[in-house]
């Protein structure tokens, strides 16, 4: 009996002393690349590891600690599971995914100072409604491009817009700011939701249309500029 206790403690320290030394062998990666390419192994400290394609990124946390942006230009597949990190509390950090989408077991977490941008195709969406896009407080998210899909319902923490949007619904707990890329002239920028709940200020830099079959809520105040 003495014995077996002792076998089952040991296979338990093995089990734990293995799981430990998978979870110290992953890899930081840090963003040094300025406005660069996501996939360009060099714009990574420590670099990636050579053979490194957009088909197969490495496993491990990716830091995004500076404004950039970081950019896609492909779509990015992860071979094991990949965290990336978008700003921090105190530091910037711009994530760029154009058209493109993360596959594989990723997680990207947007956080206090961190903003992603992205044109809100259903892979984006689908990104959102599985947890792999977590929003943190005060986080920020930019749509840039008209794609004809319905994004993301939120909630967001703060969202801009630059282009017609459509939802399902839509939320947003802090800033919605909606603006233009030059040159800021008509057609309105339209934002097509049955339910629209805005729980913070809203800032309208640009013609703006609201088109909602149900309701628009707005909890602060509405300014234009």
């Amino acid at each position: 009996m003495y014995m077996k206790r002792n076998f089952k403690s040991f296979v338990l320290i093995s089990i734990f002393l293995f799981a430990a030394g998978i979870l110290a062998s992953a890899q930081t990666y840090t963003w040094t690349g300025g406005h660069g390419n996501f996939k360009n192994p060099s714009n990574w400290s420590p670099n990636l590891p050579a053979g490194t394609t957009p088909a197969a990124f490495p496993a491990g946390t990716y830091k995004i600690l500076s404004p950039g942006p970081c950019f896609l230009t492909d779509n990015i597949t992860f071979a094991g599971t990949a965290q990336i990190e978008v700003g921090s509390e105190i530091n910037d950090g711009k994530f760029q995914l154009a058209n493109y989408a993360l596959r594989g077991t990723v997680t990207v977490t947007v956080n206090k100072k961190g903003t992603l941008e992205l044109s809100g195709t259903d892979e984006h969406r689908n990104l959102f409604s599985g947890g792999k896009i977590i929003l943190k407080t005060d986080s920020t998210v930019v749509y840039y491009g008209n794609t004809g899909k319905d994004i993301w319902q939120g909630a967001y923490q703060n969202l801009i817009v630059r282009g017609p949007v459509q939802a399902q619904s839509l939320t947003v707990n802090k800033t919605l700011k909606i603006e233009r890329n030059p040159p800021a002239e008509n057609p309105p920028i339209q934002i097509t939701a049955p339910v629209q709940t805005y729980n913070g200020d809203v800032i309208v830099v640009t013609n703006t249309e609201f088109h909602a079959a149900t309701s628009v809520t707005f909890g602060w105040s509405v300014t234009e500029r």
